[in-house]
C-alpha cells in the first residue's frame, strides 16, 4: 500500500511543482497515470479475499486471506469484509490488534504492548 501511495504522491508532487508539460497529450498522459494509481491503491485497501494462505490453510472450509475494514460514526463500528463470511479466524497477535482497534474506534484509550507467548522450555 505504501508503494502505491508513495507513487501517488510523487506523481502530485512533479504536477505541481513543475507544472504539466506543453507536449500535446502530456496532461491526459499524466492524469492517465494518476488514475491507475488511485484504481491500485483502492484495490490494495479494499475489503474481501486477498487469494493467499498466510498462515496455511486452517481446514476445508478456508477461503484463504480476507482484508477487512474498521469504521466508526457517533453510534456505531462497521467492520466490513468486502463479502458474506461464515466464520473468521486469526492469529493471537493478529487477534488482540483487532480488538484494540475495535476498542479505539470505541472511543477507549489503550496503552498496550503485545508481547509473544514464551517459547516452550522457557520460564513465562
Amino acid at each position: 500500500m505504501e508503494n502505491v501511495k508513495e507513487k501517488l504522491t510523487a506523481a502530485i508532487e512533479i504536477i505541481v511543482q513543475e507544472g504539466i508539460s506543453k507536449e500535446p497529450g502530456a496532461a491526459r498522459f499524466m492524469a492517465e497515470r494518476i488514475v491507475v494509481l488511485i484504481a491500485d491503491f483502492v484495490k490494495s485497501v479494499a475489503p474481501g479475499p486477498t487469494g493467499e494462505f498466510p498462515e496455511g490453510k486452517l481446514n476445508e472450509r478456508d477461503e484463504g486471506q480476507l482484508k477487512m475494514l474498521i469504521s466508526a460514526n457517533e453510534k456505531m463500528i462497521q467492520i466490513d469484509f468486502g463479502k458474506p463470511i461464515a466464520w473468521f479466524a486469526m492469529p493471537k497477535p493478529e487477534a488482540l490488534t483487532f480488538a484494540f482497534n475495535v476498542l479505539e474506534k470505541c472511543g477507549v484509550k489503550i496503552e498496550h504492548q503485545i508481547q509473544q507467548d514464551p517459547t516452550q522450555g522457557e520460564p513465562a
